[in-house]
């Protein structure tokens, strides 16, 4: 151990020389990291670097010292090309203009029925080139309407719509991936003209997958059967809205996300009967490795739920890490954890390179890869009980005399804990960032829920699923174990401060702290303690970040005030829009202002509300009678034209969407979302 005495640029050499040596078979473990910022490079500047890019990593190469900043500049450029590749194949088109399609035929590709209306992909409109289209309707379905039927439709096309604030989710860019070039409403009836024939496996999967939704509806009700049909054939759009928040409160929501837990119970279900029923078969058992041949069966157990469930990204994860774990085994190697994930996540980056802003890959891999480092650090400090392994026998010999048990039950309850709040705060950042939110609650409604969704709600409903002639008795009986899990989480998120709402982040905020967490993670020597820095900087960079002060569109404006509540101007309805301008901020309830609001930062008349932050002035002006523009920094029209040099009127705001404005001393900065929405979607 150095100390302050002897601490030297010798030693301090000498140092990073044994972490270089320790760290040498852990190299591999960044290799997606690379090509996911390859990714990220390409969608947020496109290709126009990477001919430097290429040219450095060649140039690089032509010196020694340099070869390792050559190998990851060539795996960044591979991310940007597998990019590329991507967007390449996409050629599908988007519709431009509000459009009115009458008695048109479609091919009916997908149906999600919601609480409150239900929601048809379509394809085959032989209209502007449109690949897919997603209509809503909350009108009576036929029941008969299977995905593979051709259908006659009328319907509203409307254009994708742009993100509801600068920075928040954007609709457009996951239609883009998903080839679908409209939105819009069913009007009129809905008529089948074909039913579908020789569908093709995809299409019978989705059949499939939405009978089974209606059935598990049918049979235990809309909330328990919504909550079957999302933990069973991955689709969650039948949960009641009230029900979601509850289960997203309580810290409960990723039990409806189909992934690694999902995956590893069913892969390990699988494995476990059939190697039972394989040992039953002298034959069969004394001629054959029976653990070998139910590694085999089980992968395509998991392959076959990975279909039935959607096949969602995290789902695709935690498949590719059970097939590496089941090879290993067949091939009577050792499965290196981290290794898998890198893999999985190399594999889903180079096919699905859109992957990497989703929320799902991000938290599905920061729990995962947090959860490994976690256990192998205390693997590493020789803490056998926390990682289940066995107790060595002269030790247990020991423990008997002195009469001392092995508490399993204390063990379990403590891995449930340290595993949850690992998970938690891994994927605390990407939650604030994506949905600005955070659940305590978590921590202790997985203490219960996770022992009852593996070892009753989940191994009840593949036998389920297993046994058709049956369902109905199993289906009853999963029924009871999910309704004690909707009280869980009705429960706790009931408690005070069960969830709390957190402002808005910055995209560099979540970077750092993601490669603060990587670096800590993925290194095992003295080497990871330099993550810890970059963690708190982007801790800091959160924590200073300054929300908007106005968002503006073309239907109302909100204004920040002392309290750092967003007040809207005039009484509005909720929609999506406005809710998404609340949750950015942290906010629950809306607050419109009043006549008891006014004070030195608003003031309104009949004609126009001035806000003043900072020595700057904004006028949203609500009358035509209005014509003084002197004396304001920003004049925003939200009725007609203003003939003024600062002004923004009313299309300015529908050509160019929600208008984000920070005030500061030095002046105002406007950021729209058609200025952040990329050109590539």
């Amino acid at each position: 151990m150095l100390t302050l005495q002897n601490l030297s640029l010798s030693h301090i050499k000498q140092t990073f020389i044994s972490c270089r040596e320790k760290e040498r078979c852990n190299r591999v473990l960044w290799l997606p990291v690379l090509v996911g910022i390859g990714i990220s490079i390409y969608f947020s500047t496109g290709l126009k670097y990477i001919s430097l890019l290429i040219s450095t990593a060649l140039l690089s190469f032509l010196f020694k010292q340099a070869r390792y900043l050559s190998f990851c500049l060539w795996f960044i450029a591979i991310g940007m090309i597998a990019a590329d590749f991507k967007v390449s194949r996409l050629n599908h088109a988007s519709l431009e203009k509000e459009r009115y399609l009458h008695r048109t035929l479609a091919k009916v590709e997908n149906i999600e029925n919601f609480s409150k209306y239900k929601r048809l992909l379509l394809s085959g409109i032989k209209d502007k080139n449109l690949k897919y289209i997603r209509l809503t309707t909350r009108g009576k379905l036929d029941p008969d309407i299977q995905p593979g039927d051709i259908i006659s439709i009328s319907a509203v096309l409307k254009p994708l719509p742009l993100p509801a604030a600068p920075s928040s989710y954007d609709f457009a860019r996951f239609a883009f991936f998903e080839e679908i070039g409209a939105t819009g409403f069913v009007a009129g009836e809905i008529k089948i003209v074909q039913k579908g024939k020789q569908l093709g496996i995809l299409k019978d999967i989705s059949r499939l997958r939405q009978n089974l939704s209606n059935h598990f509806i049918e049979i235990m009700g809309q909330r328990a059967g919504g909550i079957a049909a999302a933990l069973l054939v991955g689709k969650r759009e039948s949960i009641d809205n009230d029900l979601l928040a509850a289960i997203r409160n309580s810290g409960l929501a990723h039990l409806l996300a189909v992934s690694g837990l999902h995956i590893t119970l069913v892969s390990g279900f699988a494995f476990v009967m059939i190697c039972s029923l394989l040992a039953l078969s002298e034959h069969i058992a004394l001629r054959f490795n029976v653990r070998k041949l139910a590694a085999v069966i089980s992968i395509f157990c998991s392959l076959a739920y990975l279909m039935i469930s959607g096949a969602a990204v995290s789902a695709k994860r935690a498949f590719l890490m059970t097939c590496m774990f089941f090879l290993a085994m067949i091939i009577d190697r050792i499965s290196i954890s981290m290794r898998s994930v890198a893999f999985a996540a190399l594999i889903i980056l180079l096919f699905y390179p859109e992957s990497i802003s989703r929320p799902g890959f991000q938290m599905s891999f920061a729990a995962v890869v947090s959860l490994i480092a976690f256990y192998d650090f205390m693997k590493a400090r020789g803490d056998r009980d926390i990682i289940g392994h066995p107790v060595p026998l002269k030790i247990q010999r020991t423990m008997d005399r002195d009469g001392i048990k092995n508490n399993t039950f204390v063990s379990y309850f403590r891995n449930v804990v340290l595993s949850s709040l690992v998970a938690t705060f891994a994927t605390s950042v990407y939650s604030i960032y994506h949905f600005n939110h955070f659940s305590v609650a978590g921590i202790f409604s997985n203490l219960i829920a996770i022992p009852l969704f593996a070892f009753w709600i989940m191994p009840i409903g593949m036998i389920a699923i297993c046994c058709i002639k049956f369902t109905n008795i199993f289906l009853l009986l999963m029924k009871y174990g999910i309704d004690l899990l909707i009280y869980i989480a009705e429960t706790a998120a009931h408690f005070p401060y069960a969830s709390l709402n957190i402002t808005e982040i910055s995209s560099l905020c979540l970077c750092i702290i993601t490669i603060g967490g990587l670096w800590l993670c993925l290194w095992r020597s003295g080497l990871r303690l330099f993550g810890i820095p970059l963690i708190i900087f982007g801790i800091f960079l959160g924590y200073i970040h300054k929300p908007p002060d106005v968002l503006v569109n073309e239907k109302m404006a909100a204004v920040r005030l002392e309290d750092n509540k967003l007040y809207f101007l005039k009484k509005a309805r909720s929609n999506f829009t406005n809710r998404i301008w609340l949750q950015r901020n942290g906010q629950k309830d809306f607050r419109f202002l009043n006549n008891n609001d006014y004070n030195d930062m608003i003031s309104c008349n009949q004609d126009a509300c001035i806000y003043s932050k900072d020595g700057r002035r904004i006028a949203f002006v609500h009358s035509d009678n209005w014509s003084d523009c002197n004396g304001f920094d920003l004049v925003i029209n939200l009725n007609s034209e203003l003939a003024c040099s600062n002004s923004i009127n009313k299309k300015d705001l529908s050509d160019n969407g929600t208008h984000a404005i920070y005030i500061s001393s030095s002046g105002l900065k406007l950021v729209s979302t058609r200025e952040r929405h990329k050109k590539i979607w």
